[in-house]
């Protein structure tokens, strides 16, 4: 993939057997934008809220070469079993307390 900007929220979210994904060298600058998050509230049919998880597997993640700035805190939080992050080649300039946070299976 190149030249994404944004993906849609949830889109790797049902992709429950994925274990590894690039999305390096693209012009994503928000982690929120990667597709991988939870959304806090949102309505269903019945006009309730609730909290729309994503359960993905992922063990590998390459973000790399991207226009990140900001890591928020727990920004990867969701995605338990992340053994590998890549997030190098670009000037992020602000890492917020506990932007890993969640992430226990990370190797150094």
């Amino acid at each position: 993939m190149k030249n994404i900007w944004s993906l849609p929220d949830h889109l790797f979210c049902s992709l429950n057997g994925l274990r590894s994904l690039n999305i390096s060298s693209n012009w994503l600058q928000d982690v929120n934008d990667l597709g991988v998050r939870e959304k806090p509230q949102v309505k269903d049919e019945s006009g309730n809220s609730t909290t729309v998880s994503c359960n993905l597997d992922l063990e590998d993640l390459d973000v790399s070469q991207n226009d990140f700035v900001l890591l928020p805190g727990s920004g990867f939080g969701m995605l338990k079993r992340l053994k590998l992050l890549k997030i190098h080649d670009k000037e992020i300039s602000v890492v917020v307390d506990k932007a890993l946070n969640g992430l226990k299976e990370l190797k150094l």
